[in-house]
């Protein structure tokens, strides 16, 4: 696989999330780095790729994708949510896609992926 140069600052950031935020992963590998390309070529903002895996949580919610911008701490990251989900889990996804949306909004700067994990962990609760 090639190599994905993740900023070390976003590494250890992956790394205290996964230890402040229970049944969380993070994690910035090649398939990540690849779903940020396609996001990004379908009109998401620039960023470094990162996948928010939460410990079972249906499939239409993990993993997460998280577009973290240039602008990082002080710009939030992109949410990218999964491609289609079947009909009856598009509500499901809608409320918890809402409700993370509107935590990400209230989040005092700088951003920490700790807190966006822990958004997402309660979004879908």
């Amino acid at each position: 696989g090639k190599m994905v140069m993740v900023p070390p600052a976003l590494s250890e950031e992956c790394r205290i999330a996964a230890e402040e935020v229970p049944g969380v992963r993070l994690v910035a590998d090649a398939s990540a780095a690849e779903a940020a390309e396609n996001a990004i070529r379908c009109g998401a903002p620039k960023g470094t790729g990162i996948q928010c895996w939460l410990d079972g949580a249906p499939q239409v919610f993990s993993p997460l994708l998280l577009l973290v911008p240039e602008g990082y701490p002080e710009k939030p990251p992109t949410a990218c949510f999964n491609g289609s989900p079947n009909h009856n889990q598009q509500p499901l996804l809608e409320a918890a896609r809402n409700k993370f949306t509107a935590a990400i909004k209230t989040m005092s700067t700088p951003h920490r992926l700790a807190k966006v994990a822990r958004a997402w962990k309660e979004s879908v609760a």
